[in-house]
């Protein structure tokens, strides 16, 4: 009895010429497929069967191969197997990416970014909102003019947020 792997492999002569024939069962143990598969991608890409009883089915060997290995007759489209492992090729690489660029300082967490807008926003409310008004409060009811009070608040403002530009360099540094 011949091995397994060679079972349902048969050869016929045809007109002088030898061709090598198999069953969906062969082609199932050759490629790994699935049966049902098999018949699918066969029929999908209209191979016949060169011998077609009741009993049973034999393909070509060479042009059913070659169907299920890829040139399955529908464009050149990679098989299952061979698309899933390119998107998971691209996959890694996006991640390998991100990591690099993360190392480098190009991409910064989400979360760090709000906490650092969060300290800056709350920084120029207190400095802006509470403390000034309470610091400065006499200071400008003696101004003058509607120009002098402008002017004063202009200047103190400036003092403000170049303070808060000192106290904050990781946000305006470039």
């Amino acid at each position: 009895m011949a091995p397994k792997s060679q079972r349902a492999l048969f050869q016929t002569r045809k007109r002088g010429k030898q061709t090598v024939t198999a069953s969906i069962s062969a082609l199932h143990r050759q490629t790994g497929m699935s049966r049902a598969h098999i018949a699918e991608r066969l029929a999908a890409a209209n191979v016949k069967p060169t011998k077609d009883s009741p009993t049973e089915k034999l393909y070509d060997l060479e042009t059913a191969t070659s169907v299920l290995t890829g040139g399955n007759g529908r464009g050149g489209e990679p098989s299952g197997l061979t698309e899933a492992r390119r998107k998971k090729t691209i996959a890694e690489a996006a991640r390998i990416t991100l990591k690099l660029q993360k190392e480098r300082g190009d991409l910064v967490a989400m979360h760090e970014v709000r906490e650092h807008v969060f300290q800056f926003i709350k920084a120029i409310y207190v400095r802006v909102a509470k403390r000034y008004p309470r610091e400065n409060a006499r200071r400008l009811r003696k101004c003058r003019s509607e120009a002098e009070l402008a002017h004063t608040i202009e200047v103190d403002l400036a003092v403000i947020f170049d303070e808060i530009k000192r106290d904050y360099p990781q946000i305006f540094s470039a």
